[in-house]
């Protein structure tokens, strides 16, 4: 299946970000030592000056009058002096210049080469003895060494590793032209890297770059950019610049267009962390212990929290915001779906933090040397030799017959849920999840992905509420279709729907539009999890549909499955299709472009992962499900074992 762009209802890459950031936000809750986040308010401040453009701030850079903006000295000095969180992978470098690393390593981040599951224990990183600080991102990861020169290995399909290629390498490879740095910044697809000399050099593609550069396509080689010289702290992903003067350049909103500008009101400024690329949810820390928030409104003080001396951000959408104290405490605050601010609050564990790491999942040094972290993916994360996830309990239940997206249908026909990851915030047993009720659900059937079919055919669907869930989960019921539902598959805002009388239907789950009917070349006999239906003449086609805010404007069945033409059984997911045919076995496709050292279908199947057409699977042949999930596939025997 195409799942690469994110107006497809069916896109992949969209779902998988939301989960991410859920996780992040649970993260801060599910370890022992970490406490939970509240909601927050902010005090505003009446900002003045006007809107210079970042050509002004690139045309001034000698004019600028260095100020007072150090941050305070480090509250101890131990053997960690660089320490990264990226995605399920973290890394420390320790005095002698030996970069240690953990967690997970398909493209090398633990191990040159890279290639396997986890890496549950730090291990030192051959090769690796002479750095001086590392950053790591979403996909590629950079170290400085002690000479100034920099090297970059993982993804680098727009060029992130700035050695000329977009080739990718599983281990460290120089970037070229960058021989005298002292500090380096990452994008999702980008870095760049300040030199002794307060320039700043950038390579890779993403906007940002596009505005620093003048650039008009990926950056294979380090260019400067003017507009970072001086610069103190950079923050890519939604471009906010602390200069040295300690004023922001920030992307915003001018007038009728966006552009690089000061951010009117905020001055002393050492730090500047989050903000998606809309610019939202973007925080600075100024010299006198104070946090600011800016983007989505006037620059206005984060109430709750002061005495800080370092500031962290989750990578790209930087929905979480962490911040170590000057008495060595974490604290942490988040954003949810519908932009609500929790309140700064204080990490559990009386531990004394020397710095910290934000990531997919949390990691501090502490001052007695220890190193703490919350991974919570099963791949190592945590650093202390397991692979496991810690459960919790979902309070109150024990009549369940079926659980789905973070919700549970009851025996009795009623559904609850609760907010993904987080234990009731209410006080009590940290390690038990209380759920809510979903109001106006009763005589449910089947849930699926927060919708659930009602007893005569109707369906009714719910948003997550605002965090915490103390408002509830409230449904609304969808108008009636011409038959009964028979099955249901929520994707996005898209909606799909088989009647018993084995027609397609689509829709949108937030809107009371109505229902579309989804011609089909024959009657629909199955609908997958992941946007396709299986016909009665058993051929498969994947549903194509367009959105637009949170409207669902068309759908239609894009092409056959190839060589599918007598299905009797169809499994969709992150990574692979798969289909049980009546000639004979499963037979499966990749779909996601993974390397073939992680890729399950190429690892433990046997498929080859340079195809894209169907291959039988003899291993997967009696399988009752099959469920694909990235770098991970599972299946179920008709006897009950996975």
């Amino acid at each position: 299946m195409g799942h690469d762009t994110c107006t497809l209802c069916y896109a992949r890459n969209v779902g998988k970000r939301q989960t991410m950031l859920a996780r992040f936000a649970a993260s801060l809750i599910v370890a022992a030592w970490l406490g939970s986040c509240a909601i927050a308010s902010q005090t505003p401040l009446d900002g003045g000056g006007d809107a210079s453009t970042i050509a002004d701030a690139s045309a001034s850079t000698d004019a600028v009058t260095p100020m007072d903006v150090s941050l305070p000295a480090p509250r101890c000095v131990t053997d960690t002096r660089s320490l990264a969180v990226g995605y399920g992978t973290a890394c420390r470098v320790d005095s002698s210049g030996q970069l240690w690393c953990w967690g997970r390593n398909d493209w090398g981040q633990v191990r040159p080469g890279g290639g396997t599951w986890a890496e549950p224990v730090p291990v030192p990183y051959a090769g690796m003895t002479d750095v001086r600080s590392i950053a790591l991102a979403f996909g590629h990861a950079c170290a400085v060494h002690q000479s100034g020169a920099v090297s970059c290995w993982g993804a680098n399909e727009v060029g992130q590793l700035g050695d000329g290629t977009m080739v990718a390498h599983h281990a460290p490879a120089p970037v070229l032209g960058v021989t005298d740095a002292d500090a380096i910044v990452l994008g999702n697809t980008s870095a760049c890297a300040r030199e002794r000399d307060g320039r700043w050099r950038c390579w890779g593609s993403d906007w940002a770059l596009v505005e620093l550069t003048a650039s008009s396509g990926p950056l294979l080689l380090p260019r400067e950019a003017p507009a970072l010289a001086g610069a103190r702290s950079v923050w890519l992903e939604s471009l906010a610049i602390a200069r040295a003067d300690g004023t922001v350049l920030a992307h915003q909103v001018l007038g009728d267009h966006w552009g690089v500008a000061y951010v009117p009101g905020l001055d002393g400024v050492v730090e500047v962390a989050g903000g998606d690329s809309y610019a939202e949810h973007t925080h600075a820390l100024r010299n006198d212990g104070s946090v600011w928030s800016f983007g989505d409104g006037p620059a206005a003080r984060v109430a709750g929290i002061d005495d800080v001396r370092s500031l962290l951000a989750y990578d790209s959408a930087a929905e979480g915001i962490c911040a170590v104290r000057g008495d060595g405490s974490l604290w942490c605050w988040t954003r949810d779906a519908y932009d609500h601010d929790s309140a700064p609050t204080p990490l559990a564990g009386g531990v004394d933090v020397e710095r910290a790491a934000v990531g997919s999942f949390v990691c501090v040094s502490t001052c007695s040397g220890a190193i703490f972290c919350n991974g919570d993916e099963g791949r190592g994360e945590n650093g202390d030799g397991t692979e496991e996830i810690t459960p919790h309990e979902v309070g109150g239940v024990d009549s369940a017959v079926s659980v789905d997206d973070d919700c549970v249908l009851l025996a009795d026909g009623t559904v609850t849920c609760w907010d993904p990851g987080y234990p009731d915030a209410s006080g009590g047993d940290p390690r038990v999840i209380t759920p809510r009720v979903v109001s106006g659900v009763a005589h449910a059937i089947a849930t699926a992905d927060r919708c659930a079919i009602l007893e005569g055919g109707t369906f009714a669907c719910w948003p997550e509420p605002s965090w915490p869930a103390a408002s509830g989960y409230v449904a609304s019921v969808a108008p009636p279709l011409p038959a009964p539902v028979a099955e249901l598959r929520t994707i996005d805002v898209c909606v799909f729907a088989r009647t018993t009388d084995q027609r397609l239907f689509y829709g949108s789950r937030w809107s009371a539009a109505g229902w579309v009917e989804l011609p089909a070349p024959a009657p629909a006999a199955e609908l997958s999890a992941d946007g396709a239906v299986r016909l009665t003449d058993g051929r498969v086609f994947d549903i194509f549909c367009i959105s637009a805010a949170d409207l669902v404007a068309t759908c239609s069945l894009s092409a056959a499955w190839p060589g599918i033409t007598d299905a009797t059984r169809i499994w969709t997911g992150p990574g692979a299709d798969c289909a049980e045919r009546a000639s004979g076995g499963v037979w499966c496709r990749l779909t996601d472009p993974l390397p073939a050292s992680v890729h399950p279908l190429a690892l433990a199947l046997g498929a080859d992962p340079s195809r894209r057409d169907f291959q039988h699977v003899p291993v997967l042949d009696g399988a009752v499900q099959i469920v694909p999930d990235g770098t991970t596939l599972c299946a179920r025997s008709a006897s009950g074992a996975v």
